[in-house]
């Protein structure tokens, strides 16, 4: 089981973008239908998504840092730490935090 704490939130036309991109989709809530292995492999990954990369540039010009995760949540704790050490950002404010979530790529 895994908790996360944290800023959760889009920015303005962020959610739509995401869904546009097949990052995020809108679930009605039923139980999914039993498939065979393979559709339930290719459904699991869909919904796990794939790993993800943050280029530190695309939202600090100038800054060649990447971040690499299994997930958003791994980058942007990635994120935060290298935003900490390298640009003195004691916290994220939640303006910025958007931004960095909304440059994290498919990877």
């Amino acid at each position: 089981t895994r908790v996360f704490a944290g800023f959760a939130g889009w920015g303005e036309g962020q959610l739509e973008a995401e869904m546009d991109e097949g990052e995020s989709e809108v679930d009605d809530g039923r139980p999914a239908p039993m498939v065979g292995s393979e559709e339930r492999s290719a459904a699991n990954h869909r919904r796990c998504g794939m790993a993800k990369v943050l280029k530190c540039g695309d939202v600090m010009p100038g800054c060649n840092f990447v971040a690499e995760g299994k997930d958003v949540a791994e980058v942007m704790a990635k994120g935060a730490e290298h935003a900490k050490t390298a640009h003195g950002m004691t916290s994220i404010p939640p303006d910025v935090a958007a931004k960095v979530q909304a440059a994290i790529k498919d990877k």
